[in-house]
């Protein structure tokens, strides 16, 4: 959504972006990211998207206020389109008096029970899990329409159904390519298919 490069590129070329990140902010090669740093890293790159201060950043990670300040930085210095995306959303969203997804859902201001940091924190928010929300409910409908098969629980951005067992390759082939369809604009959208006798095996 951001059109940030360096997250396109690794989104296009399949690298692990909690690796990637992890890499550009504590500065090693992503060969030599441990799984310490790249817990670190998905912490930052979902905290600071949603908005997280350098107060909130600071207690995740159990650093000082300075030392979490530095890492902002250099999470922003290495994703600057990213940055500029995120200060858009607030502004626009301001002018405009609503948020939008992409495909167009609205979310009035007004309907914000927030202010100052955590109103910016909600305004961008919206349109990425809104987005996000609305690619699961359109794979939802397109399964049951053009697959026929018994979607049963939603989690997140996790579709769950059930199928007879000699039916388990078609139905996965088939969910995968439309979740990924259901996509619309946003590109590079992966599905990790995983199966089971029951949600357990999962």
């Amino acid at each position: 959504m951001s059109g940030e490069e360096r997250l396109i590129d690794a989104f296009k070329n399949k690298r692990d972006i909690h690796t990637e990140t992890a890499s550009w902010v504590f500065d090693k090669a992503p060969e030599f990211v441990t799984p310490e740093l790249r817990r670190a890293a998905k912490m930052i790159n979902f905290g600071l998207l949603y908005g997280m201060s350098m107060y909130g950043l600071a207690d995740r990670l159990d650093v000082s206020r300075e030392e979490a300040k530095e890492i902002m930085n250099r999470y922003f210095n290495a994703l600057p389109g990213l940055q500029k995306f995120l200060d858009e959303i607030v502004s626009d969203a301001k002018k405009r008096g609503f948020s939008r997804t992409v495909a167009g859902r609205i979310r009035p201001v007004r309907e914000i029970p927030a202010k100052g940091v955590a109103l910016d924190r909600a305004l961008i928010n919206s349109p990425i899990q809104g987005t996000a929300a609305d690619i699961a409910r359109r794979a939802m409908i397109n399964f049951e329409s053009q697959q026929g098969g018994k979607l049963f629980l939603q989690v997140h951005d996790s579709l769950v159904c059930e199928c007879s067992e000699h039916e388990a390759d078609e139905v996965a082939n088939a969910l995968s390519e439309i979740m990924i369809d259901s996509g619309g604009e946003i590109e590079h959208l992966e599905v990790q298919i995983k199966r089971g006798k029951n949600l357990s095996h999962v």
